[in-house]
């Protein structure tokens, strides 16, 4: 795979973009001005569909720069059928202690995103849709169903 087709949903849109070609992902860019306030989710348009070459899967991936200032997208798979506009899950966990500040005081307590701002990634990845079988029990192995804090802190 080398291309991947993109259309333009509309004249807000921009076509997804990668800095460096040897970049993994592809810049997603805002297609609206939307506020996020603090401890609260939005979706950002892209205004964008991306054709997702079959065997592969796009996954919706944080920005590192968002990321440091408390931004964290969230259920980001673009599937190989999936036609229609990507949109992009945005958390603001911002690392601000409410218990230190009044959030009344402060105007606009949030982020903006404007129109036009790089907010996302999508990284595509080859994958396998194997079919499921149920059984009665799965293999023995070393680790059973030692879980969550099995290996130490």
């Amino acid at each position: 795979m080398n291309q991947i087709k993109v259309v333009l949903l509309n004249e807000n849109a921009a076509t997804p973009t990668r800095n460096k070609s040897t970049d993994a992902g592809l810049d997603l860019y805002a297609s609206a001005d939307i506020f996020i306030p603090f401890a609260e989710t939005r979706v950002i348009p892209t205004s964008v569909a991306i054709g997702v070459p079959s065997g592969y899967v796009g996954k919706i991936e944080d920005r590192s720069s968002l990321a440091s200032k408390g931004l964290r997208t969230g259920g980001g798979v673009v599937d190989h059928g999936y036609t229609g506009e990507v949109k992009v899950v945005i958390h603001n966990i911002t690392n601000v202690d409410f218990g230190e500040i009044d959030l009344k005081t402060i105007e606009n307590p949030g982020y903006q995103i404007k129109k036009g701002d790089k907010i996302a990634q999508l990284l595509l990845y080859r994958i396998e849709t194997p079919s499921v079988i149920l059984v009665d029990s799965l293999e023995e192995s070393e680790r059973g169903i030692y879980g969550f804090g099995s290996s130490g802190r």
